[in-house]
């Protein structure tokens, strides 16, 4: 807890956040040396599942030839975002393999063993504001844009929502992630491009940068590329080091002064993105090039070269690992940072589009817990405003309405609470662990609800369709008395038929004669022939 210093006391900006905390940042050890680019893979394994579960759909075959740039598969839901061959080769299988996400399961995955040509297919059009702005949408769904600050949310539908603002995140605020940092020294100006274009296609008018002040180099590319832009729409606020200022609603407190509880950030106006996703959307629309790589960073103290690379998706993480010197046996890996990173317990998996950081630390045996005390220290420390020992009594109880109550989801799980508590408890676990529960909870409701309206669609259906046979059956039996009214009215009338009328008639009595004539020499005519033939 001496790494731990309170920073909620003094606020260095006219606006500010409640709690947070100044963490060492153990940046600098990635950041000496220029980005690197990964040399080429063999193998690259792209996982099929992408955020919070959702699935994509392969589209290429085993043994097929892809170039770079070839869409392989895509999304079954619209919460996922097309997957783009890293580079050209061979579909050698489409199997379950282990992947990233945090669950350790099995999940269907792309084998592609790369040929060493790197052919990449011919890049799309150049698309600025000259175009319709759902045409550069489109492109952006296209080419698989997604956030790439860890979310993973696809991009092209946060630009289809209204706002009035549009914010970029350059914060990186999480200990030892420094690959945003990296990029906006090397890209500011297609960072600032990507978000005039971003702009365009949301119709706002405003584009507010927000950055760390433990960023000099970055600020200064940013300043550069935003003079040289001059675009009054844009600006750049400076905020200071402090946990976690990255996050998107304490970002919009530093800003604009303004809490964003229990809704949308676009429910109030706000549109977020991250500075590594406007790089993605500019190459997407001026270059035409799919997410294909990103910037990762690989530190920790048990890595031996702390370093920033470029990135193709799918590359093996023992690749990046190895790269970067090795790491020693009795380390973990964590994906992420220190206060919100994940265990990774398998390294023979590919790199993800929200994989921003490989964090290699000394294993740690877990710490004793004890009860808690009720000391504040959680709600203190917590930017969201919430009560975490009161929401850690509610998950052990698996009290849903309480939990919904006290805000539960409103918590973005950035390990504050378990970092001042002193009583060890690992307060975010319990909060994740009632999350997927209340979700699995509501999804099973909506689930029957859906079967629910299915029933009674099915119910209305069948009686309808009774209705209808019903009534058709009623016209029938009505046709059918017609008939047999009409049949009787004829019997009855042929009952009553008077033949002398006939034998009155003249000129009937002549027609019948003459008809039994005709009859008569017919019937003589056939016996004459029959006659002749015996002869």
């Amino acid at each position: 807890m001496k790494l731990f210093k309170r920073f909620w006391e003094t606020p260095a900006a006219p606006y500010h956040f409640h709690g947070g905390l100044t963490l060492p940042a153990h940046k600098t050890c990635s950041t000496q040396n220029p980005v690197q680019n990964l040399p080429l893979s063999a193998t690259y394994w792209l996982s099929l599942r992408q955020r919070d579960g959702q699935w994509l759909a392969p589209c290429v075959r085993v043994g097929e030839h892809v170039d770079g740039g070839s869409l392989i598969a895509t999304p079954t839901t619209d919460e996922g975002a097309n997957l783009h061959a890293p580079t050209s080769g061979i579909i050698t299988a489409i199997e379950p393999r282990y992947d990233r996400h945090s669950s350790n399961t099995l999940a269907l995955t792309i084998t592609l063993q790369a040929d060493g040509a790197d052919h990449f297919c011919k890049p799309l059009p150049s698309l600025d504001e000259r175009f319709p702005r759902e045409q550069l949408r489109a492109r952006v769904s296209d080419c698989g844009v997604v956030g790439l600050g860890g979310a993973g949310f696809p991009t092209a539908r946060k630009l289809a929502l209204a706002a009035k603002h549009l914010v970029i995140n350059a914060a990186e605020c999480e200990p030892y992630i420094s690959c945003d940092d990296m990029q906006i020294r090397e890209h500011a100006a297609q960072i600032v491009r990507g978000a005039q274009l971003s702009a365009y296609i949301l119709s706002v008018d405003s584009i507010r940068f927000g950055i760390e002040n433990d960023k000099p180099q970055a600020i200064a590319a940013l300043e550069k590329a935003i003079a040289d832009a001059a675009d009054p729409r844009i600006s750049l606020t400076i905020i200071p080091a402090r946990y976690p200022s990255g996050n998107s609603r304490q970002l919009f407190e530093l800003l604009f002064n303004v809490r964003v509880n229990g809704k949308h950030a676009h429910d109030r106006g706000f549109i977020c993105h991250n500075t590594a996703t406007m790089k993605a959307v500019y190459d997407a629309l001026t270059h035409g090039r799919p997410l294909l790589e990103r910037y990762v960073t690989v530190s920790g103290s048990e890595i031996a070269r702390p370093q920033v690379y470029r990135v193709r998706i799918g590359t093996p993480l023992t690749e990046l690992i190895a790269q970067s010197g090795g790491t020693t046996p009795n380390s973990r890996l964590l994906i992420g940072g220190s206060m919100m990173g994940e265990p990774q317990l398998n390294t023979e998996v590919g790199l993800t589009k929200t994989t921003n950081c490989l964090l290699l630390l000394p294993e740690t045996k877990a710490e004793p817990t004890s009860e808690c005390i009720r000391c504040g220290r959680c709600s203190d420390a917590c930017p969201m405003h919430l009560l975490p020992q009161q929401l850690y009594w509610y998950s052990r109880q698996q009290n849903s309405a309480a939990l919904k109550n006290y805000r539960l989801f409103d918590c973005i799980e950035c390990g504050i609470c378990a970092s001042v508590c002193p009583s060890r408890l690992p307060l975010v676990d319990y909060y994740r662990v009632s999350k997927d529960q209340l979700r699995t909870q509501e999804r099973n409701e909506k689930n029957a609800a859906r079967a629910q309206k299915r029933h009674q669609a099915r119910l209305t259906r069948l009686a309808q369709q009774a209705a209808e046979r019903k009534q058709k059956m009623q016209e029938k039996r009505a046709q059918l008395q017609t008939h047999q009214a009409q049949f009787a009215a004829e019997t009855a009338s042929a009952e009553h038929f008077d033949p002398t009328r006939i034998q009155a008639d003249p000129q009937k009595q002549k027609m019948i004669a003459e008809a039994k004539a005709r009859a008569e020499a017919r019937r003589a005519a056939r016996q004459s022939s029959t006659a002749g033939k015996n002869l």
